[in-house]
């Protein structure tokens, strides 16, 4: 009796997500690409279509990283190139970063090779608010 309690409890927090069962801050060192993204630009409006860009965290120790990315839209480089510095959450999964132009994201690590990004750049004449998902180049 008592080894099936130990099982099933070892299968709950398996299951669960508990503290126990992480696996570690990931790596996120090397270059991204974006997948799929939308912006709501000031004086642009809405833009799905013909944005790309790369994303490169050149240094990570532990839950800090830095990085740079470059966006590009509609084949020209757009002025939104910054450098950024970003932290972990204690879960491993989310990640706050602040740019150097005062552009502030949000990260959520949806595996080892995909990512998740919310951006929010307030005021002045680039404010936006926009989604990308970028994927790790190979």
């Amino acid at each position: 009796m008592k080894r099936i309690i130990i099982l099933t409890a070892a299968l709950f927090l398996l299951l669960t997500g508990s503290a126990f069962a992480a696996d570690g801050v990931p790596n996120l060192l090397g270059k991204w690409t974006v997948k799929v993204s939308e912006f709501h630009v000031k004086g642009m409006g809405y833009l799905k279509e013909g944005i790309t860009g790369t994303m490169e965290i050149t240094e990570q120790r532990e839950r800090i990283f830095v990085g740079n990315v470059t966006w590009m839209v509609n084949g020209m480089v757009h002025p939104g190139y910054t450098g950024f510095s970003g932290v972990f959450d204690r879960d491993n999964i989310n990640a706050y970063i602040s740019g150097e132009n005062g552009c502030i994201r949000f990260m959520h690590v949806e595996g080892p090779d995909e990512i998740s990004m919310y951006v929010l750049h307030p005021g002045g004449e680039q404010s936006c608010a926009g989604y990308v998902e970028f994927v790790r180049v190979k």
